[in-house]
């Protein structure tokens, strides 16, 4: 795809420069129109893809491209559910079950990921049988809680990050659990900060998904709700780490 911003050091990983994307690239909301029609209802496979999904889609929404990837498998995930490794690095992986060689070209990445699949699923086959048992035994505890999951997941794309946030904290029961807390008043106080947070940072112009995902990020750096919620005109002490 046609940049709008410099590759800058990428270039030296991938080895495309923007002269090469300058004279090549594509445009991007034609791209990504073309890869949605690709995808249509299939699966993803990926090394790390959920990093690549949350991208795709985020610049998707920006150029008015419904790009929408209804369900997906991480190697990633699986090789550290089902492997011992030094890391998880796929060029590791590729290396250990000597596949091709995983070397940020792109059709190498793909050549190595699909070896590295073929590898996880012959080893999630042998203990199919047990996980079959494992999840008619305990599904039916989770059931509920991902069917929430899933419709927050739908929810964070079309509501503003703080209706999202309060409708969450209800749903989920958080709100009923702590209102029995003997420190109520504060988990009150602690939830009605962060929602006024996600008012004050919303920015109308960027979607609601994208926005919470800048919201989720920031929230998770600075952690001390108190201190989210300082005044302006406060100086505030902290550590070197927040």
């Amino acid at each position: 795809m046609k940049n709008t911003k410099p590759v800058g050091s990428s270039e030296q990983v991938h080895g495309i420069s923007d002269e090469y994307l300058a004279e090549n690239g594509q445009d991007p909301k034609k791209t990504l129109e073309d890869l949605s029609r690709f995808i249509g209802d299939d699966p993803c496979v990926g090394h790390n893809v959920v990093f690549d999904i949350s991208m795709l889609i985020e610049y998707s929404g920006r150029l008015g491209v419904g790009l929408d990837i209804k369900d997906y498998y991480d190697t990633l995930d699986m090789a550290r559910r089902k492997v011992e490794a030094p890391n998880y690095k796929l060029g590791t992986l590729a290396e250990m079950f000597d596949l091709e060689t995983a070397t940020h070209d792109a059709r190498d990445d793909v050549m190595a990921t699909v070896g590295l699949l073929g590898v996880l699923v012959e080893r999630l086959r042998k203990d199919q049988i047990k996980r079959k048992d494992l999840f008619a035994k305990y599904s039916a505890k989770f059931i509920t809680l991902a069917g929430l999951l899933n419709s927050w997941r739908t929810m964070v794309r079309v509501k503003r990050p703080a209706e999202a946030l309060k409708e969450i904290w209800k749903e989920s029961g958080l709100s009923e659990y702590y209102a029995k807390d003997q420190d109520a008043d504060s988990r009150q106080k602690s939830i009605d900060s962060l929602i006024e947070l996600f008012v004050q940072k919303d920015d109308p112009n960027k979607r609601p998904e994208e926005i919470m995902q800048e919201l989720i990020r920031f929230s998770a750096l600075a952690r001390d709700i108190n201190f989210l919620g300082l005044d302006k005109g406060k100086v505030p002490i902290v550590t070197a780490h927040q």
